[in-house]
């Protein structure tokens, strides 16, 4: 069969493609805890990218301790400055993105959370870029107030603000303007954004006219409440990634916290208990399914962070019944014999990964290793030869696939 050369921009396809990761196993997740420093053993992991650093704070632990932002990559942790003015203990990272961007809150020196200043931030750069909505007008006690909850990779920014009466309102930061954020259908003034994805879905709470705390997922300009099954009136979503994973906490029916993820309707407790009963906060999860939080001990005596790592490789496809699944970027596979599975077109192949924001494939036929994922898919990287491929999509016995390092058609 004499297959057509493709004119296709190999500049498109410049992209890393990372170590192989573990094969799935059965559990939902694995937890693993963030101790910190020695200096520093109390950890609240804030935020997480795709990447897999976190924005956090930690501290020695003791009363009135100072707490100090930390970012923590590659298995260490690095002190970040207080932003210029702020009080003491007031610097709060709450989001961060690809490019390592990082934003939250700080009031300014001599000021406090009931009479004070208090400021977004965005620090980038190894500077502080100071956040408040111009809407955001004094109070009668001469106060203004700008918090800024979550980041995206364009550098959209969710938060609220408070007006002259002390209300709250949602905003939008994008192109370097603010910009109103719709409310949802519940209290004027209560809803509050904590996150935001690469797609503009937007997730966070608000309260309904009983008075009782709902998370929200905003897409395609629609509300849709997140109520926890075993919430006791309140629910808080946090964070969201490019899946439409959610994350968040709820107070359960004994007044403790418990995390959550949410997934098309699912949901799952995230339980980072390892010391009797406690608190658990899920803040932030990225596009490999690991999820970042805090637990605190009942007695408030003890805090410290935690990862929690999604397993379940096929968690995002839809199941179309017999073992058989549905990705729209992927196709049809049958996972009855996984790891293995058999695709539609592909054939046989041996997944491996913990999410499909990163998939790893042995291919028999291939006698080799491939790489892809949403977004990149039809083209795959192969280990063997370090070759970017194109599968030419439905081609099967053979499969038909272009070289764009040989510049030539082989078939499979």
């Amino acid at each position: 069969m004499k297959m057509p050369r493709l004119r296709l921009a190999l500049a498109a396809l410049l992209v890393a493609a990372p170590a192989m990761a573990g094969r799935a196993v059965a559990s939902p997740y694995t937890i693993a805890m963030l101790y910190g420093t020695s200096d520093n053993p109390a950890v609240q992991a804030c935020a997480i990218n795709n990447y897999g650093d976190i924005a956090g704070t930690y501290s020695s632990g003791s009363a009135n301790a100072q707490s100090r932002m930390f970012l923590y990559s590659a298995g260490a942790y690095f002190t970040l400055p207080d932003a210029p003015n702020a009080a003491s203990n007031s610097t709060s990272p709450l989001g961060i993105n690809d490019s390592g961007g990082i934003v939250g809150n700080y009031y300014v020196s001599g000021s406090n959370s009931t009479n004070g200043h208090e400021y977004g931030f965005l620090y980038c750069y190894n500077t502080f870029f100071p956040l408040s909505d111009p809407n955001a007008l004094p109070d009668s006690q001469g106060a203004t107030w700008t918090e800024a909850h979550g980041i995206n990779d364009q550098g959209a920014i969710v938060g609220v603000y408070r007006d002259s009466r002390d209300i709250s309102y949602p905003y939008l930061y994008a192109a370097g303007s603010f910009n109103p954020f719709p409310g949802a259908p519940g209290l004027v003034g209560t809803t509050i954004p904590y996150g935001i994805n690469n797609n503009g879905d937007v997730v966070g709470s608000y309260s309904d006219i009983s008075g009782h705390q709902r998370g929200f997922l905003y897409s395609g300009k629609q509300f849709v409440s997140l109520d926890a099954p075993y919430a006791a009136g309140k629910t808080v979503a946090t964070g969201i990634n490019d899946n439409g994973e959610v994350v968040g906490w709820y107070v359960n029916g004994s007044g403790n916290q418990e995390g959550f993820l949410w997934n098309g309707g699912a949901f799952t407790t995230i339980d980072a208990e390892i010391s009797g009963s406690g608190n658990t906060v899920a803040s932030g999860i990225n596009n490999s399914g690991q999820i970042v939080g805090t637990w605190r001990s009942a007695d408030g005596s003890l805090k410290l962070g935690f990862v929690a790592t999604l397993t379940a490789l096929w968690r995002d496809a839809q199941d179309i019944g017999s073992g058989w699944k549905w990705l729209s970027w992927f196709g049809i596979f049958d996972t009855t014999s996984s790891p293995w599975i058999y695709h539609q077109s592909l054939g046989w192949l041996y997944a491996y990964g913990t999410s499909t924001y990163s998939l790893w494939f042995w291919d028999p036929a291939m006698n080799d290793f491939w790489w892809t994922r949403q977004g990149v898919y039809p083209y795959l990287y192969r280990a063997g030869d370090g070759a970017w491929l194109y599968y030419l999509r439905g081609s099967s016995n053979p499969r038909w696939f272009y070289n764009f390092k040989t510049l030539a058609w082989e078939s499979r």
